[in-house]
Formats: C-alpha cells, sequence, structure tokens
C-alpha cells in the first residue's frame, strides 16, 4: 500500500531540559536562540511543533526558521541566505522568573527529516518579547529524534550572536509508519484454501481520509482427470518421526492414478486381528505401534470407492547424542559435586579510586544527597580466569549537605548486548539486571556502604562490561572536577574506565566525565567439583563398553 503523502503516526515529544533545571534568569531581551535536530531513526520523520518559554506575558509573534544550505545552525547564524522561513505563530509569554512555569507552544511544523538528516532550527522573537535559554551545551535523545542545543542567541535578528546558548523547551514529532490495509471480505493470512474460486477484498485509508480498495482470486483446482478406481500398495513400510509419531496420508498408500488431491481421501487402520473386519481407526501412529504391521484402506468419500494393502511401522532414525563441551579447573577435586558452574571463593575487594575525597573536597553527588542519581563505568577483568562480581560498596553523601536514612535501595545493572556503557546509557535493553539492593548506610560522613548483589554476575577473562550503580531515592557519590579523569584505572586484575553521573536511570542527560566512588567485590574459582550436566560423573563411564564379536 503506498500514498503520495507519507503515513504518519502518533505524535511524540521530546523535552530538552538541563538536569537540574536552572533558576537563574537568562532573558537579556535577545531575540530567540538557535539549536540543532537530527532524525536518528529508520523512516522519515515530520517536525509537528516546538514549546519553549517567553516573557512578557503577552501575545507576540515568533517566527521560525531551519537551514536549507547547512545541516547545522553552527557558522550561519548571521547569515540570512542560508535560512528558510518555516511559518509563523503568535505566541502568549508568561512571567515566569525560572523554568518551573508552563511551556508556550509553537504551532509551527511540516519539516520533514530523512533518515539521518539534520537542521538547523531559529526560533526568532520580537524585539520586545525574550525567549529563555540557558548557558552550555546538552544534548537530548530518545534514539529517534536528537536535539542539540549547539546553538546561540542573538540581540539583533541574525545579528550579533553569544555563544554557547542551549534551547530550553520541546520539540513535537511523527515519525512515518507503513500502512496496513484492513481485509473487509476472504480468508486471513495462513488460512487454507479449499477447492474453487475465493476472493481476498482489502481496504485502505491514508491520513487525509481517502479510501482505495482492491481484490484479488485465488483458484484451487483438482488434479486434472482424475480415476475414480482406487489401487493401494500390498506393503507399505512408513517410518515416525523425531517424536516416534507419524499420521498415514493416501499420497503414501495409493499407487497408479491419476487421483484427485490426496486430502480428500480417508485412509484408515484396522489394527486388531483378525484383520479386515475392523475396527477402523483414524491412521495416526504412536511409540507402541513401532515393528508392528496393520491393515491399511483408504476411502473415496465421493464415490464410496475403498482400496486396502497392508502397512509396517518403523523407526529408523538413530538416536542423537548431543556432546557440549564443558570446562572445568585444573584445581578440581574428585568429590562429589557442589553445585552447577565453578565454585568460587572471595578474593581482596578492589577499591576505586585509590585516593577517596572528602564529600564537598572533591568528591559530590548528582543533584543533592537526598535526590535519586548513581554512575556509569566499565569493568575489565585482565586475570586469566573468570570472576564473579557478587557486591559492591558505594558512598552515599556527608549528611553536612543533607542526611540520608538508612536503608536505602540501589539498582545494579551490567551489560549484555554491549561491552561498555559508552552509547548505551539510555538504552535499557542493552542492560541486565544484577538486583535491587537493600543497603544499610555505613554512617553519616559518607563511609563506603557494602552490599550483596541479589544476582552475581561472571566477567569472563579479559571481557569488558559495562556497570551503572542508581541511587533510588539517594544519589551516589563520585569523583568530579579535577579530581575525575577518563583515563582508566587499574588496579591488581581489574580495570575501571570512568564514565558519567545521571540522575534518573537510563538517561542521556549526565555529567561526565565522573569517577564512581566504588569498591569492588569478586570471587575467583577455587575447590570443588562442579556438576557436570546430565547427571554425569567424572571418571565414571555412562556407556557400556561393546566388544565386537569375532568370527
Amino acid at each position: 500500500m503506498t500514498d503520495n503523502c507519507p503515513f504518519f503516526g502518533a505524535a511524540t515529544s521530546l523535552t530538552n531540559h538541563p538536569t537540574p533545571i536552572p533558576n537563574t534568569s537568562f532573558f537579556n531581551s535577545f531575540d530567540g536562540c538557535t539549536f540543532d535536530i537530527r532524525n536518528d531513526g529508520t523512516q522519515p520523520m515530520l517536525i509537528l511543533g516546538f514549546a519553549s518559554f517567553f516573557t512578557p506575558a503577552v501575545t507576540q509573534n515568533v517566527k521560525v526558521w531551519y537551514t536549507t544550505t547547512a545541516t547545522t545552525n553552527v557558522g550561519v547564524q548571521t547569515n540570512p541566505a542560508a535560512w528558510t522561513l518555516l511559518g509563523t505563530a503568535q505566541i502568549q509569554g508568561t512571567n515566569s522568573t525560572n523554568f518551573a512555569g508552563m511551556e508556550s507552544d509553537i504551532p509551527v511544523g511540516g519539516l520533514v527529516l530523512q533518515p539521518g538528516e539534520s537542521k538547523g532550527i531559529y526560533i526568532e522573537t520580537e524585539a520586545a518579547f525574550a525567549m529563555r535559554y540557558t548557558n552550555g551545551s546538552f544534548t537530548a535523545t530518545d534514539g529517534t529524534l536528537t536535539v542539540l542545543s549547539n546553538g546561540f542567541a542573538g540581540a539583533a535578528n541574525f545579528g550579533n550572536t553569544f555563544a554557547s546558548r542551549a534551547f530550553v523547551g520541546t520539540v513535537t514529532y511523527q515519525t512515518a509508519v507503513d500502512p496496513t490495509p484492513v481485509q473487509i471480505a476472504g480468508l486471513p493470512s495462513g488460512a487454507e484454501f479449499p477447492i474453487g474460486t475465493t476472493t481476498n477484498c482489502f481496504v485502505g485509508t491514508d491520513a487525509a481520509g481517502n479510501t482505495a480498495s482492491c481484490c484479488f482470486t485465488v483458484t484451487v483446482n483438482e488434479y486434472a482427470n482424475p480415476i475414480q478406481s482406487l489401487v493401494c500398495n500390498d506393503l507399505v513400510q512408513v517410518s515416525v518421526d523425531e517424536n516416534c509419531q507419524a499420521v498415514i496420508g493416501a499420497d503414501q498408500v495409493l499407487e497408479g492414478g491419476p487421483y484427485g488431491c490426496y486430502d480428500d481421501y480417508i485412509v484408515e487402520l484396522d489394527k486388531t486381528l483378525p484383520f479386515g473386519n475392523g475396527p477402523w481407526v483414524p491412521a495416526v501412529v504412536g511409540p507402541a505401534d513401532i515393528g508392528k504391521t496393520y491393515q491399511v484402506r483408504v476411502t473415496d468419500p465421493d464415490t464410496g470407492n475403498k482400496c486396502w494393502g497392508n502397512i509396517k511401522i518403523e523407526d529408523k532414525l538413530p538416536p542423537v547424542l548431543d556432546c557440549q563441551p564443558y570446562s572445568l579447573y585444573c584445581n578440581t577435586s574428585t568429590v562429589p559435586c557442589q553445585g552447577e558452574g565453578p565454585v568460587f571463593s572471595s578474593a581482596d575487594p578492589v577499591q576505586f579510586p585509590a585516593a577517596i575525597f572528602p564529600h564537598g573536597g572533591g568528591a559530590i553527588t548528582v543533584a543533592g544527597n537526598t535526590l535519586p542519581g548513581g554512575f556509569f563505568f566499565d569493568l575489565r577483568n585482565d586475570g586469566p580466569e573468570d570472576i564473579q562480581i557478587f557486591g559492591y560498596e558505594v558512598r552515599f553523601g556527608t549528611s553536612t549537605f543533607g542526611a540520608v536514612s538508612s536503608p536505602q535501595l540501589v539498582n545494579t545493572y551490567y551489560t549484555t548486548s554491549a561491552t561498555t556503557y559508552n552509547g548505551n546509557q539510555a538504552n535499557a535493553g542493552a542492560w541486565t539486571s544484577s538486583g535491587s539492593a537493600s543497603v544499610t548506610v555505613a554512617g553519616p560522613n559518607s563511609e563506603f556502604s557494602f552490599f550483596t548483589l541479589p544476582a552475581p554476575f561472571i566477567l569472563g577473562a579479559g571481557q569488558t562490561k559495562g556497570i551503572y550503580l542508581h541511587g533510588v531515592n539517594a544519589s551516589l557519590v563520585y569523583n568530579s572536577g579535577g579530581n575525575s579523569s577518563a583515563a582508566p584505572i587499574t588496579v591488581g586484575q581489574l580495570t575501571l574506565t570512568p564514565g558519567l553521573a545521571t540522575q534518573n536511570e537510563f538517561t542521556t542527560s549526565a555529567l561526565t566525565p565522573r569517577t564512581p566512588n566504588v569498591v569492588i567485590h569478586f570471587a575467583l574459582p577455587g575447590d570443588g567439583l562442579p556438576c557436570l550436566p546430565n547427571g554425569l560423573e567424572l571418571n565414571v563411564n555412562t556407556f557400556a563398553t561393546v566388544v565386537a564379536a569375532t568370527m
């Protein structure tokens, strides 16, 4: 189904706010702000409109421009020839002194972005109408649309500019979807068409309410000129399948022909001696029938004609041995098994970084002690054997910045579809939970608080995983500024690569680089024999030895 206009799905909004939203006013009577938008999806995208904060509380005209000779606002802020007017709308401003108020809608849309395409956007106000923005540069994305607040604010339209200024607001869009026609007659997909002619009809409706319909026919013919008599094979051998079952069809029993559709004939078995006088049962066999011979008959229901033969049930499929490789450690003993998988023994925990700064003196929380917050980082096993990560120690903020009560809930994750946190901060599907732990806060001065993982996991030799620890109600402490670095830290057989801090779970609104204050508790393979699969035992011959006969 196609149309001259794309089919677009439901409207989606992406809000581009810094976290936390600053309360400082940045009006400066500026005439708007520039930024970039990018389609990261696989389908065309229709921009429906925008929203932002304006002052004073009057109605004024706002214009929305987009770049045509460039794919970004950067470098063309003062070049009107690089921009095309998308539309103009009257906007009702507010007198809000921070970003806590309601945004004002800018109902200007109609811009279509192809997959991977970027455009610079300029929201321009009248001289006496100021658009609120904030300092800095940050990015918001939902995986389909990305808003890059890498722009500028201007004191005059396409005039002198001030960097770096970030758009604070919302972009609303729709993505193209595949239309689904509605079937109004005929058989559904996957149905068997009977002999004869069947007509299927469909109707399609586009976004404007226009409709169109089409029909097609499916004709099923019988075999040409089938004979009326039936001839059965004297003896048919049938093998059961991998489930030790078989359904016998007329095509397996009849010979000669041509016949009609084999599904039209009735196939029955007589399993009770003496054969030939019934009872006749459906031609379905199972394990109890293997090795037996029955009488079979085929009946044409249209004419009542029949033929008889014999059928032998066999099992010709050999057994399948699935011998999976299984690894044992060289230091395992021969004592009875102690559970699935290798047996681990706790090793000395490792602290990152080695120098822990006091809270407020180089170590901070993402948004205050009693607000949620956590951090991402990568962890690599540099050792020669697998290890088990079974616990962490984290720091909650010192009571100087707000008392943290006990217990606190910490959500823990590790990557499964990726080897790093980087690029997967907002992709919850890339992570596996290692459990939500209830943590007893060690003390009021940001001491390390230990907790055991509800679901320990294996970090293979040479393997790297992204790690994410998030305090649900109280932020975790990390190093920042000059006390934080993106450089990997190696202690013993573990290497930690610092990542970023974030207030809300799985969001790209983050601070980086940040070094987590964390202690890793892990275990090394120790003595003890793991259980082998299928109840096998070490050094025990499960299959009897067969000695070939000699002549």
